[in-house]
């Protein structure tokens, strides 16, 4: 993909991007179509592909410096009008993610001590600071992802595959290693349980196999069979999400064990949870949106900065009257996740009369109602 004149397609990704950016921000200066925020998502992929493809140029190391130049000057620009339209942000305007994006992206392609120390420093700043960057730390690698897919078609049309074929070879050593692995752990202590987990054993063992033997086809043809690896991500998707061990799926995804106790939840008249994840599952699966959030608001802040919506969120010192209040109309359900003290403190503000289910690190609270 090196690109020596201008591209038009290139520059049709460029407004692509700008457009569905401007399209996500209409909704922060008072035009209501929130629905655009799904298509609004596309434009920092699109930015970062725009990005790799700039720099896939041939002449991209006369234009770097001046590329990053004004990058860090948008940055520095952009970040007065976004903390003007969006009050006590989480974290920095995207363009900052970009820039260490730009330069760890550059430090893999330039061998030079320059950009290989200044493509380091920007890595262990994402890795050191995620939470202030939009996008967090994966958002910095994404154009280094699209820069080395780009290196790789290259290097194939040339036929050259000694990449891919280590590639292969590493990917099977790692498949063997998990293989061996699991199969020592679930002999000496368990991961799966015995005689109820069997078909999550199997499905994870078919997918360390498969796993095994695409990598093997990449690594024994790879020009023909270089796409393998594409197979193996796909089994990855398609099986181990029904290959978790209970342990990790009660723990990690909610959505089971409130499954499991929809009878128990359906008659309450108030949902509280301390975990947006379980907020979300609870609201999914009771097709209820007034899930009321217990001491955190996470990525939903914005939202429930209006305030038609300041009524969805109770801190520790509300919420014991918020409990009282909401016993009196009717049955309370609640849906904790609790890893550490902050929770156990969280928890132990609530009334100790209700009906308790754990799971895991999820905790089912059924209050019943109270006379008022």
């Amino acid at each position: 993909m090196h690109v020596t004149k201008r591209d038009g397609a290139l520059d049709l990704l460029k407004w692509l991007a700008l457009l569905s950016m401007l399209l996500d921000h209409l909704r922060y200066v008072g035009i209501s179509v929130d629905w655009l925020y799904v298509p609004g998502r596309m434009a920092f992929p699109w930015f970062c592909l725009a990005m790799a493809a700039n720099l896939a140029r041939a002449s991209a190391q006369k234009t770097e410096w001046r590329y990053l130049g004004w990058l860090l000057l948008f940055s520095a620009v952009s970040e007065i009008p976004y903390r003007l339209y969006i009050p006590d942000p989480d974290t920095l305007n995207v363009m900052p993610t970009l820039a260490l994006g730009l330069l760890v992206a550059r430090g893999w392609q330039d061998p030079s001590i320059m950009s290989r120390l200044l493509g380091v420093a920007a890595l262990v700043l994402a890795a050191v600071f995620p939470e202030r960057l939009m996008f967090g730390f994966f958002g910095v690698l994404l154009p280094l992802a699209l820069l080395m897919g780009s290196t790789l078609a290259d290097k194939l049309a040339q036929g050259r595959y000694r990449a891919l074929r280590i590639n292969g070879w590493l990917n099977l050593i790692i498949g063997v290693v998990m293989l061996l692995a699991l199969s020592w752990f679930q002999l000496k202590k368990p991961v799966y349980e015995h005689g109820q987990e069997t078909l999550s054993l199997v499905l994870v063992f078919t997918f360390l196999f498969g796993w095994i033997l695409v990598n093997l086809l990449q690594a024994a043809q790879p020009l023909r069979l270089w796409a393998m690896p594409v197979l193996g991500s796909w089994l990855m998707v398609a099986l181990l999400p029904a290959a978790l061990p209970h342990s990790v799926v009660y723990n990690k995804t909610p959505d089971q064990f409130i499954i499991d106790h929809l009878q128990e939840l359906q008659p309450a008249t108030a949902l509280l949870s301390n975990d947006l994840g379980a907020a979300s599952a609870l609201s999914w699966r009771l097709a209820r949106p007034d899930v009321t959030l217990y001491n955190t608001v996470g990525e939903v802040k914005y939202g429930l900065a209006y305030p038609d919506a300041g009524h969805h969120k109770v801190d520790m010192p509300q919420v014991q009257q918020w409990m009282s209040d909401a016993r009196k109309k009717g049955t309370v359900g609640v849906v904790m996740r609790v890893k550490g003290d902050d929770e156990r403190a969280e928890i132990a503000l609530l009334p100790s009369d209700g009906q308790r289910y754990e799971q895991g690190n999820i905790v089912i609270l059924i209050f019943p109602q109270v006379t008022p």
